[in-house]
């Protein structure tokens, strides 16, 4: 589960990591809906993978809106991304499970697993 807010071309970069390090298969992508939209992801991936994208619509409530506006104040922005990455990672799990899924991560896009050496 991955919440992308304004950095998107990190994107094929953190993809092809895990992709490889994992290896990771499935991936829940929602976008914050005032940065660029993760569609632009190289087609190469959806070929590889299964990348579900998600928008506001597909794990907020309809009664909550959490969308940015001009006059928030620092404090209502964090608020409300904290909000917002709470009910992803909330729904993300639900979907996960329901599609028999035995394991799941949460990260930001700057994170990235690494492997241990003595693992192997």
């Amino acid at each position: 589960c991955l919440l992308v807010m304004d950095d998107n071309h990190r994107l094929p970069e953190w993809l092809a990591y895990h992709y490889y390090a994992l290896p990771l298969r499935h991936v829940v992508i929602a976008s914050d809906p005032a940065s660029r939209n993760p569609l632009e992801i190289p087609i190469k991936w959806f070929q590889l993978m299964n990348i579900t994208i998600w928008e506001d619509k597909d794990f907020l409530p309809r009664d909550v809106d959490l969308l940015r506006k001009p006059s928030d104040t620092p404090d209502e922005r964090r608020s409300k991304n904290i909000r917002r990455h709470t009910y992803l990672l909330h729904q993300c799990s639900i979907h996960l499970k329901r599609l028999n899924r035995t394991w799941t991560a949460y990260h930001d896009i700057d994170e990235y697993l690494t492997i241990s050496e003595d693992f192997f």
